[in-house]
């Protein structure tokens, strides 16, 4: 089971490494990096962003709605948290439901 989360969570750091991922990555002036949810960009889309215990359990750290918009760019969007996740721990970002725009 622990492997599982381990290859999950190295899964996680893969696709934000990745240029054609299906979370891109977006830092504003106000330190607050935002990331997009894709398969098309997901207007009103649930975000649940989970810490992977050590002992493989998941607990929900943070439950969001992407943004809706005009514009595609402004579709999508959600706050990564990155400034308040600890170093040398994992975390699971879940995205369902909401609309394709493409």
């Amino acid at each position: 089971m622990e492997r599982f989360f381990l290859a999950l969570a190295f899964s996680i750091l893969f696709l934000f490494s990745c240029s054609d991922n299906d979370i891109s990555l977006e830092t504003k002036s106000n330190n607050i990096s935002y990331g997009t949810a894709q398969l098309g960009n997901l207007a009103n889309a649930t975000v649940e962003i989970y810490k992977i215990e050590s002992d493989g359990s998941l607990s929900l750290l943070w439950k969001e709605t992407t943004t809706s918009g005009e514009r595609l760019e402004d579709i999508g969007k959600f706050n990564l948290h990155l400034n308040e996740l600890e170093e040398n721990s994992f975390y699971l970002y879940k995205v369902f439901g909401g609309y394709d725009w493409d």
